[in-house]
């Protein structure tokens, strides 16, 4: 009778574990999410940022060039330079943004800037305009939880995989700062989950509607990231090996549903041809600043852990791997990742881990290979891989749900229970888990994103603000564009701020410095010399980042 009441007792000490577990892994997914609303607006609106609502409110980059030149030589106020920011300030329709993308950065399709221009819309308000503007992309992020669920219960069927995915997504420093930015990339990973959960919901049972379903999610998407097509390519190369090169149904009916949504895609595809996109995407050709073995271990360890040192990182300064935090913190993902992988390979049917290997693989292959061939740094760009970091964020919440489960299904005094494995993957799981939380937390104060290109808006606006009397200067040259440098400096400033605003090539002969000094944002250095000489003073460089500041003190009379 005591034998026959063991695995009944078993199994309801499992379901009170696997319940205490999922309330846990709640909480932490709960408090992900409300840290991603947390000082939404304590970092500036970026330069990108300020570009993606630029074209939103209906105006291209060669609208503001032009409406630059015509302020030359004038003053400015912050709503002069709101109006590019604010559909409900702007003139511009929705199709305005769509031939602004079209003919001016087709490379950005169309869809997150048409829902920018909507949420806008509907929370018309000049104060925190910095929030309104993110809570959308972070909006759009908690749609990432159900979706991941869904996509782990069609590979592995399991509460606790599934539930340990999402809570490593919730506390993933890379997708928390990309949620957080007014960008296409939070609602992209969504689709990329969503779009590969249907096509193994639809390989399941292969009705008609279900491929309907997946050609529209996949339309919307490639209109939302070109390189969804990273993702398309995935899911063919995996249908095709598992269909063993057959002529099968459902290898048909995928190739309908590709063929279709590509032709729905067509007329991007179109613009995107007929324009020379060297200009808008040379700089991933160059060579990166650091190794790309170096950029693919940082971006790989920011997948899953931020320790304080890597914060501070701004632009080409180097790592400190000599760090014990950031030595730690590689060493904590790497194990993780073979981890994962090894447990692929030992433990999961053939389906599911060829998906994933291809998963993570092929989109990252994708841009390796250019980058090995011709040189570049496409797959140093980490935003570009978000179909590989989810891969490897599902494969090792496989791996430690895998040992978890063993936890929960034994009594604690079991051998079982207490083996090497189950011990490690809990371990494991609390530590990614509670360092990446820790990692959010700190990420939602004051410390700027490590990838996120700086201009100092902040640093300069403050020296601003604590010299009111002085007047500003903008100064834009005709070959290096310095207009949303303007725009996204603006965020930093109330209604009152006014600015004069000159061409680099045009700057009045009979202009004389103000008697009380002024400060100079962004201005040529072969245009420092001739302002030193007509104001008899040498300008003094006070804040030297990508944005510049120099300061002309008052004329003292001898």
């Amino acid at each position: 009778m005591n034998i026959s009441a063991q695995p009944s007792q078993r199994s309801f000490q499992g379901k009170i574990r696997q319940k205490i577990l999922n309330v846990l892994l709640l909480i932490i997914v709960i408090s992900g999410t409300s840290l991603r609303y947390f000082h939404l607006d304590s970092t500036p609106y970026g330069f990108d940022e300020t570009v993606n609502s630029l074209h939103s409110s209906g105006y291209s980059k060669t609208d503001l060039w032009k409406q630059m030149m015509d302020w030359s030589g004038h003053e400015v106020t912050i709503n002069d330079l709101r109006r590019y920011q604010r559909p409900t300030v702007s003139d511009r329709t929705a199709w305005d943004t769509i031939t602004a993308l079209g003919t001016g950065e087709p490379q950005n399709p169309p869809f997150i800037y048409l829902l920018e221009r909507t949420w806008d819309n509907l929370f018309d308000t000049s104060d925190s305009l910095i929030w309104i503007k993110r809570s959308l992309p972070v909006t759009l992020s908690i749609l990432t939880f159900p979706c991941a669920y869904w996509l782990c219960w069609q590979l592995f069927e399991s509460v606790t995989i599934a539930s340990i995915a999402i809570a490593l997504i919730a506390v993933s420093p890379l997708q928390f700062i990309y949620a957080r930015e007014m960008r296409m990339y939070s609602l992209w990973i969504v689709e990329i989950l969503l779009t590969s959960a249907i096509f193994l919901w639809t390989l399941r049972c292969p009705l008609r509607w279900r491929w309907a379903l997946y050609t529209l999610i996949s339309t919307i998407s490639l209109y939302t990231f070109p390189f969804t097509l990273f993702v398309t390519a995935t899911h063919a190369i995996y249908l095709v090996i598992v269909e063993r090169l057959r002529w099968s149904r459902r290898l048909k009916a995928f190739i309908l549903s590709t063929t279709t949504s590509l032709l729905l895609f067509l007329p991007w595809i179109w613009c995107i041809i007929n324009l020379d996109t060297n200009d808008l995407s040379g700089w991933r050709k160059k060579p990166p600043q650091r190794p790309l073995f170096v950029e693919w271990v940082y971006d790989l360890t920011y997948s899953f852990i931020a320790p304080p040192e890597i914060e501070t990182i701004m632009g080409d300064v180097n790592i400190p791997f000599q760090s014990v935090l950031f030595e730690f913190a590689i060493i904590l993902t790497l194990v993780s990742v073979f981890y994962a992988i090894f447990y692929l390979l030992k433990h999961q049917d053939h389906p599911t881990t060829l998906f994933l290997l291809l998963f993570i693989t092929i989109p990252f292959l994708v841009l390796a290979i250019p980058d090995f061939l011709w040189g570049g740094q496409r797959s140093g760009i980490e935003r570009y891989l978000f179909p590989s970091t989810l891969g490897l964020q599902i494969a090792v919440a496989a791996a430690l749900g895998w040992g978890v489960k063993r936890l929960i299904s034994y009594p604690i005094c079991s051998k079982k229970n207490q083996s090497a494995v189950s011990l490690f993957s809990a371990a494991l799981t609390i530590a990614l888990i509670g360092i990446g939380l820790f990692s959010c937390w700190q990420l939602s104060g004051k410390f700027a994103p490590h990838h996120a290109r700086t201009y100092d808006y902040q640093n300069i606006a403050k020296i601003i603000k604590d010299n009111p009397d002085k007047p500003i200067v903008f100064v834009h040259s005709s070959k290096n564009f310095e207009g949303r440098n303007l725009i996204a400096l603006g965020y930093e400033f109330e209604d009152l701020l006014t600015l004069s605003v000159f061409r680099s090539d045009d700057i009045p002969e009979n202009w004389k410095c103000p008697t009380s000094g002024l400060f100079l944002i962004s201005i040529p250095q072969t245009n420092i010399s001739g302002l030193e000489t007509r104001c008899q003073e040498s300008a003094t460089r006070i804040w030297n980042g990508s944005l510049s500041l120099w300061q002309l003190d008052p004329i003292v009379s001898k």
